[in-house]
């Protein structure tokens, strides 16, 4: 298993430098309120169904949804594609 933080760019075909893509994105996941961040790490990277995120939340599966797009944009904006910092 490579793991979440490793991409490859599919345009060139090479590797990208995980360990850069793993501090951008904890640094951008650091930044989401706790319940958006929460939402974002159990739905994308522990693979949990929306039903279940929100049963663990306590809210209603649209509460999840409206959190995931909202830290989405919120990720989108200070993440760049282009833009992955060296370790």
């Amino acid at each position: 298993m490579i793991g979440f933080c490793a991409a490859v760019d599919a345009a060139r075909g090479e590797w990208l430098n995980a360990a850069g893509l793993c501090v951008a994105l904890a640094a951008a996941l650091a930044t989401l309120p706790p319940r958006q961040r929460r939402a974002v790490i159990l739905h994308y990277l522990a693979d949990m169904p929306v039903q279940e995120v929100a049963a663990l939340e306590g809210v209603p599966d649209g509460t999840v949804k409206s959190w995931l797009h909202r830290a989405r944009t919120a990720l989108a904006s200070q993440l760049d594609p282009n833009e992955v910092p060296d370790v």
